[in-house]
């Protein structure tokens, strides 16, 4: 690695399915275009005014793609809103997650690979759409439910729950943030998670590729592979977790993808 010589090649540019060596060009992508200090952040918001303990209005609980979201953070959200002196939200509670676009797999995907090795992708899943003894559909939904049902908890009434978009210049109530990103990709890598290496796919494509999808996502990538002199001759990236059919790696782009890292002392930390 110190080097970068090949000791070994046997095929090295023949384009082979690469597994979850696919996310390591994820890894090497979010590290390059998010930084070593970026969080993901999930908020609520508000329209509407406060009136004593009353909020009338609606509220809408944001996801910004966080993998690692679980319900004892939409806890601590709840607590926020709660600690503004609200006791009623006289209007609806709803999730939103128009960060991303609407599809619950990657492209190439065989059928059995939803829910059994990934659970549906969406910019707000709680608890990795774990909801009452099953995996939810609509995770955004699912834990638009949550929300309400912690905020309850915390001694705060509202109304049904529902999907939407929280309008332009809605009043921010509350917010939490997930580890630092270098944290989240260790545990992605180490556990091969499929379900975190797809939203952060998606995660660059919304914050510098245009658009939360997982194509931007994936251009974003290749073009940082490009710019790092990595040989892209044969390889396909389609997907963030390399469950694609579609998908092609070489071991000449693979090596020289952990040779790059390596020289790099940001990703090497």
């Amino acid at each position: 690695l110190s080097t970068g010589k090949p000791l070994f090649a046997r095929n090295p540019d023949l384009p082979l399915a690469p597994a979850s060596n696919e996310k390591l060009t994820i890894t090497f992508a979010a590290l390059h275009e998010l930084g070593v200090t970026y969080r993901f952040r999930t908020e609520v918001f508000a329209r509407g005014y406060q009136d004593g303990f009353t909020w009338h209005g609606d509220v809408f609980l944001k996801g910004f793609g966080d993998p690692t979201l679980t319900s004892l953070q939409i806890e601590r959200l709840a607590a926020q809103v709660a600690g503004q002196g609200i006791t009623r939200i006289a209007g609806r509670v709803f999730g939103d997650e128009s960060w991303f676009d609407s599809r619950r797999t990657a492209p190439g995907w065989k059928a059995g690979f939803f829910i059994n090795e990934c659970p549906p992708l969406s910019a707000l899943v709680v608890d990795r759409a774990g909801y009452d003894r099953h995996v939810a559909s609509q995770p955004a939904l699912a834990a638009a439910g949550v929300f309400r049902q912690l905020l309850r908890k915390h001694g705060v009434s509202s109304g049904a729950v529902g999907l939407g978009r929280a309008p332009a210049g809605a009043l921010a109530l509350a917010q939490v943030e997930s580890a630092p990103l270098p944290d989240v990709l260790r545990w992605m890598d180490r556990e091969s998670d499929n379900f975190a290496a797809e939203l952060i796919a998606k995660e660059l494509g919304a914050e510098v590729g245009g658009a939360g999808t997982t194509a931007a996502g994936v251009a974003v990538v290749r073009r940082d592979l490009a710019a790092a002199g990595i040989p892209l001759a044969g390889v396909r990236i389609v997907d963030g977790s390399g469950l694609s059919l579609e998908d092609r790696l070489t071991a000449r782009a693979l090596s020289a993808l952990l040779v790059s890292t390596w020289d790099d002392s940001d990703l090497h930390q």
